[in-house]
């Protein structure tokens, strides 16, 4: 790839929107915006300017490729288990033909980040399908001259953000870092066809050594609540979060001394449902249940985003060595003492927006009075 094809599309100032509190920014071919809001000023509606709509053809282009996606997840294993017995029976060549390409796939590499998916023109149409916007505070509000881990919630039926965000990342104005990767359940990255999305994506097993490894040298993105938070998080009644159990990400940022950023994107709940066997699915880490969305067809409905980005966690450990901590008291209070104040800085980030009409029938107008204990949850009514 050439250095003009990796170097990022300029972002552009919104004309009008420049106003003492706010500066807007429109990014990526005109798919996504993002505001910089001060602390504890409350949007209004109009302040907050969305993308451009979709065409009608590219509307289609979003909905086709959300569907097949989605449905070939769902049914694919299904159709593998067919194919077994329409190959010994009837001899059929298309399922023979099948199960050789699927195993085939399944034995190759994942693969590495490729920037030019990434930057594909279908997410284009897909961040506009959900009106993706930012919100950030002002710029500069990270440290981009060392890698940080953000932190990304809720995780909810599917994290449709994270798929949308990465191509606007070190975009000029943003205050980004531009090289960020992500690490996820390494199982994903053994799915047949999937695990070239994602590892095409950035992202990477999420084991200790290569989550350290990563932030040695990059941005690190992740998703703590894993599958805990698919039927403890965010549902459609409801805004949460399920974080009192997942100290590890904040053991390897304090060791690593990496800055911790928290973001919260609303409207990520509503777009599917879910319904399964709660604790079978915690206990075994299956996936086992129903999903759907639009139509009652597992496809992500059509609802506005908005990703809300806080101030980090200034990072206390020792440094980007990423060696263990000798002093396991001490890390322990600070893993505490991180979780504490990372869960109150979610439930602030989320109170100070929560004026934005992002949620269309329930939007967020009251927060748990003590989200730390239990599950850490940020509730609506």
């Amino acid at each position: 790839m050439s250095a003009d094809e990796r170097k990022p599309p300029k972002a552009e100032l919104i004309d009008g929107v420049k106003e003492s509190r706010l500066v807007t920014l429109v990014l990526h071919n005109n798919s996504a915006t993002t505001t910089q809001c001060p602390d504890g000023y409350k949007p209004k509606p109009e302040e907050i300017p969305y993308p451009r709509p979709n065409n009608v053809f590219e509307e289609a282009l979003a909905v086709s490729a959300m569907f097949l996606a989605f449905t070939l997840g769902v049914l694919l294993p299904f159709i593998l288990m067919g194919c077994i017995p329409a190959v010994i029976f009837y001899r059929s060549k298309v399922a023979a033909a099948l199960l050789v390409i699927t195993t085939v796939d399944w034995l190759l590499p994942a693969g590495k980040v490729w920037l030019g998916f990434r930057s594909a023109y279908f997410w284009d149409v897909m961040r506009r399908h959900f009106r993706l916007r930012n919100i950030t505070p002002p710029v500069p509000f990270l440290d981009i001259s060392k890698p940080l881990l953000g932190i990304h919630f809720p995780h909810a039926v599917f994290p449709m953000a994270n798929m949308l965000n990465p191509p606007l990342f070190g975009l000029p104005g943003t205050g980004t870092p531009e090289d960020v990767e992500g690490v996820i359940g390494g199982v994903l990255l053994t799915l047949p066809f999937y695990k070239h999305i994602f590892a095409w994506m950035g992202a990477h097993p999420a084991d200790a050594k290569t989550f350290r490894n990563l932030l040695r040298r990059v941005s690190v993105g992740m998703q703590p609540e894993g599958l805990a938070g698919m039927t403890l998080g965010a549902t459609p009644s409801r805004e949460a979060i399920y974080i009192s159990k997942r100290k590890g990400f904040i053991r390897i940022a304090i060791q690593c001394g990496a800055d911790i950023c928290p973001v919260y994107h609303l409207g990520q709940s509503q777009i599917l449902s879910f319904w399964g066997p709660e604790n079978f699915i915690r206990r075994s880490r299956m996936l086992v249940g129903f999903m759907w969305g639009r139509w009652y067809l597992p496809l992500p409905r059509q609802h506005d985003i908005v990703s809300l980005g806080g101030h980090p966690i200034k990072g206390t450990g020792p440094g980007t060595s990423c060696m263990s901590d000798p002093d396991e008291n001490q890390n322990l209070h600070d893993q505490r003492h991180t979780l504490k104040a990372l869960t109150h800085m979610l439930v602030g980030l989320v109170w100070d927006r929560c004026y934005l009409p992002t949620l269309r029938q329930r939007e967020i107008i009251s927060i748990g009075s003590n989200p730390i204990k239990g599950t850490g949850r940020v509730n609506t009514p």
